[in-house]
């Protein structure tokens, strides 16, 4: 799937404020602990010879698909709108590279795809988080380290 605008909620209100609440909306679905192992924790244990590590993949992509949802359904302001949908788009293809990975006892071949793609896709993720906080600071808003918004402003 490719995103695009129409899949996300835009606002035309480009103000500080806005930008604001959305930085902190964002941050905190990004800022969310995990509850499982790394994913490539996971695969090494797999691979290594205990296969049934490999279930444990399952409790990863449902914490991605809960970012990716909740991502989709934050307020975006417009000015913002194009780096969302890149970091949207980022989130989808991590998920889809897990569910290769998860292959990769039955079918090693596509289980690496997932591996390889996986390291280009998280660096996607970065790469969208520190292109949102340019934009903030770019319009000079900053964020408090108590303050979600911070994940991405620190990410530069």
């Amino acid at each position: 799937k490719r995103y695009s605008a129409k899949d996300i909620a835009v606002t035309a209100d480009n103000s500080s404020e806005a930008l604001r609440k959305y930085g902190n909306d964002a941050g905190s679905i990004l800022s969310r602990p995990s509850k499982n192992e790394n994913e490539l924790v996971i695969i090494l244990s797999a691979m290594e010879g205990d296969g049934s590590q490999i279930k444990k993949l399952d409790g990863v992509i449902r914490e991605y698909e809960a970012v990716r949802k909740d991502l989709l359904a934050t307020l975006v302001p417009n000015a913002l709108a194009g780096n969302h949908i890149s970091l949207i788009q980022a989130v989808h293809n991590i998920i889809e590279d897990i569910k290769k990975m998860r292959t990769i006892i039955d079918d090693p071949q596509n289980g690496m795809i997932g591996t390889s793609n996986y390291e280009k896709d998280a660096e996607m993720v970065a790469n969208a988080v520190k292109d949102i906080g340019r934009q903030f600071l770019g319009r000079r808003i900053t964020f408090s380290p108590k303050e979600n918004g911070v994940v991405f402003t620190n990410s530069i």
